[in-house]
């Protein structure tokens, strides 16, 4: 016996009860249990075992959930709006950028998390089949494919500022029958309440990192013709804070490689940031730490050759 949540219209209650062994099959088996509370009982398994091993997964990589998916909204939307010059904004992008951004999330959170694709679904969790949906409104719409199926489901709210991520499990007699054209079903404001385990709700929406720049300081950086041109701008206008590796793909403008162009490498005759270099928080730890800053994960930050020099040597 084990026991668990079982999902009611009167609260949830906690009880004993016998679980089929089905986390090891496609979850779409979920859907076929023939007994609501066995279902139940089953969909509650399912969602903690797949939030238990996302948490397990984030520890590894010493982030949060809010940090964790927050960064990957921004990543993917900004990745999406660097395919343009001089757009800042999710409103900016056309119908099948907005669309694309869907699956730039989906390949970010199943890459930093370290995750296959699954059988039938966008990744394997925990030996479970994961959807990964996306909604700019967070109004998730269900295939009749995501039934029966744990879902991840990631959003910001309609102007951008919040986002909320969550797994559900998805079941026909427990969603809205009506249906677009895609044959797609919509949650109701009660599965949303109820069905949803909330991994973050709500949090601030990570900004955009150039819309954040003072208009004169972001059109300088950005008027420069040549990629190289433009991270050598960035460098000496916005040194001595952390900037994170979006702003620094967003600057290039999608050329090939923008990491590399920020690093000394022996193929380079000059400096490639000019008097400025970076650091990074994954190789540089020490030199930031004497400079007295501890980056974020996946953040860089420009600094005056000038300034390092003045270290003491035995500190470089």
């Amino acid at each position: 016996m084990r026991r668990g949540i079982i999902f009611g219209e009167g609260g949830d209650q906690v009880v004993a009860f016998t679980v089929p062994s089905v986390h090891k099959q496609p979850m779409t088996a979920l859907d076929e249990l023939p007994d609501q509370n066995q279902r139940d009982a089953a969909d509650f398994l399912a969602i903690q075992r797949v939030r238990d091993e996302i948490d397990n997964r984030l520890r590894k990589l010493r982030t949060t959930r809010e940090v964790f998916f927050g960064g990957v909204i921004r990543r993917a939307i900004d990745e999406v709006l660097s395919l343009g010059e001089k757009r800042f904004s999710i409103e900016q992008l056309d119908s099948p950028e907005k669309t694309y951004i869907g699956t730039r999330v989906e390949m970010l959170v199943r890459d930093a998390l370290d995750v296959g694709r699954g059988a039938h679904a966008d990744a394997l969790i925990a030996e479970h089949e994961v959807d990964i949906k996306w909604s700019k409104s967070s109004s998730w719409m269900i295939g009749p494919e995501n039934l029966g199926t744990v879902c991840l489901g990631i959003g910001t709210t309609k102007d951008n500022t919040k986002f909320s991520a969550g797994l559900f499990v998805p079941h026909r007699d427990l969603i809205r029958h009506g249906s677009n054209r895609d044959q797609k079903l919509s949650l109701s404001s009660e599965f949303y309440d109820k069905r949803v385990e909330w991994m973050v709700m709500r949090a601030e929406t990570p900004v955009n990192f150039f819309a954040a720049l003072a208009p004169e300081i972001r059109d300088d950086i950005l008027s420069r013709p040549s990629a190289q041109q433009r991270l050598q701008r960035l460098a000496e206008l916005v040194h001595d804070t952390p900037v994170p590796r979006s702003a620094i793909v967003f600057a290039a403008l999608n050329k090939n490689d923008p990491m590399r162009r920020i690093r000394a490498d022996k193929s380079r005759k000059l400096p490639p940031l000019g008097e400025m270099v970076c650091l990074s928080e994954r190789y540089d730890k020490a030199l930031l730490q004497r400079l007295g800053t501890v980056l974020p994960a996946d953040h860089f930050y420009f600094v005056k050759q000038a300034t390092l020099d003045a270290l003491e040597p035995a500190l470089q």
